[in-house]
């Protein structure tokens, strides 16, 4: 495991070490306004989440969605979320859907940084 992984639950830990073997550096638990992600690539202004079961739940996918909203269209940060059963099950899958989402991003780090404009990241 990467000794940048010190801390965090079993998942966002999987979720790390994918990013980190794809060559990134990913902050833990980064706050954005009143919400705090997982992990945040500054380098492409990214968050990471790694969804427990709990995200499941109706509520918590909505309150996800609402969340997942404020981030990208406030601070112009989209967020990728990964599933417990995707990282324990499918990693390989979920390190394809990580290069795509950052490759999609890639290009639009400097606009995106700009919405978060006088806020604190």
């Amino acid at each position: 495991m990467n000794e940048k992984i010190i801390a965090g639950t079993k998942l966002e830990k999987m979720l790390a070490e994918i990013i980190y073997d794809l060559g990134f550096d990913a902050e833990w638990q980064v706050k954005v306004g009143k919400y705090i992600l997982d992990l945040y690539v500054r380098e492409f202004h990214l968050g990471f989440e790694a969804d427990g079961p709990q995200h499941l739940a109706a509520w918590h996918r909505r309150r996800d969605e609402e969340r997942d909203h404020w981030l990208e269209n406030t601070m112009g940060i989209p967020v990728f979320r990964a599933s417990e059963n995707d990282l324990e099950n499918n990693p390989d899958l979920v390190e394809e859907y990580i290069e795509s989402f950052i490759e999609l991003y890639a290009d639009s780090v400097y606009h995106r940084k700009s919405l978060a404009a006088g806020y604190w990241i």
